[in-house]
């Protein structure tokens, strides 16, 4: 629904024997087109050039569902007295000619106004003194107040993803609009593994594996048990080799010796001409009839015995 106010602005010359002049031909009328969003205040502006008039009438359009007439002011080409409001008046000492903003009209938007552009519309016209000889004259124009679309608020609705054994958490942030963004990261939990269970054993030969399951995800995890190996117990053989017969498995094995450097062979047999530890602290051992150490031992001992003796009747001739 379009409302039309008509804002009586009155210019009264204090000679009352003087016509008033009509709008000059080539004259332009203006307003201006302006941007608000809804629940906001705008001012539009109303502009003329090259009209010599003493007294004017000015009629304005707009869509009063969206648009309210907050105030008037007056502009820099309306001289003499001015009062704002829907009626306004001025009082002009004589004719002259107007270029610039004639007035201003300021507007609230409503706040639930739809996205769109609203026609603000005007018609200034001459109009006589009480002498009725003056031709009317009206110029016309129109502007606009165009509501934008609001710019958008993110509304944002927090998912949480929970942190797992090997993954960490966060929680994500989702707009209607579909941007969105992670964040508040919670690192992952570890997993938490049962004992090791023994599924496959081991054998002299064969490797076996064990497993352990966590207990909150269920992840097994499975390690290898090496092969044993043979456990020998060794019987020289008299023919220059040695059976082994595996103490865990029953495996039995016929070998020849293979000596290490210490002569001896796995089995424990020792290479033939191998002088060990053993054979050289016997080699220290004086052999049996050999009385040289002993005629020694007595020789020695019969010179401290002679020496002694001398040296104690040395001592009694003294005295």
């Amino acid at each position: 629904m379009k409302k039309f106010i008509s804002l009586l602005i009155v210019a009264v010359l204090l000679v009352s024997c003087m016509a008033t002049t009509a709008l000059a031909a080539g004259a332009t009328l203006t307003v201006s087109n302006e941007t608000a969003s809804a629940g906001e205040t705008v001012t539009v502006s109303f502009s003329i050039s090259e009209a010599t008039f003493a007294t004017y009438q000015v009629g304005l359009t707009y869509d009063s569902s969206v648009l309210t007439l907050k105030s008037i002011q007056q502009g820099a080409a309306t001289q003499g007295l001015f009062s704002g409001g829907s009626k306004a008046s001025a009082m002009n000492m004589a004719d002259y000619t107007a270029n610039g903003v004639l007035f201003t009209a300021t507007f609230d938007v409503a706040d639930t106004a739809p996205v769109g552009t609203y026609t603000v519309g005007a018609a200034v016209e001459n109009f006589t003194m009480a002498d009725a000889v003056t031709t009317l004259s009206v110029g016309v124009a129109s502007g606009s107040v165009t509501v934008p679309e609001a710019p958008h608020v993110h509304d944002y609705t927090a998912t949480v993803t929970e942190p797992t054994c090997e993954e960490k958490g966060y929680t994500t942030y989702t707009c209607s609009c579909g941007d969105s963004y992670k964040e508040d990261s919670v690192d992952a939990l570890g997993h938490s593994y049962d004992k090791w269970v023994v599924t496959k054993a081991a054998t002299c030969t064969e490797a076996g594996a064990e497993t352990r399951t966590c207990s909150a995800c269920g992840d097994v995890e499975t390690a290898v048990i090496p092969a044993a190996g043979h456990s020998y117990t060794y019987t020289v053989n008299e023919d220059g080799t040695h059976t082994g017969v595996c103490s865990v498995c029953g495996d039995k094995v016929t070998a020849a010796h293979e000596y290490e450097n210490n002569g001896y062979c796995v089995c424990g047999d020792l290479k033939a001409g191998t002088v060990t530890e053993k054979d050289e602290d016997l080699d220290d051992v004086p052999a049996t009839g050999d009385i040289t150490p002993m005629v020694t031992f007595g020789f020695v001992a019969v010179i401290s015995m002679t020496a002694a003796a001398a040296y104690v009747l040395k001592r009694k001739t003294a005295k």
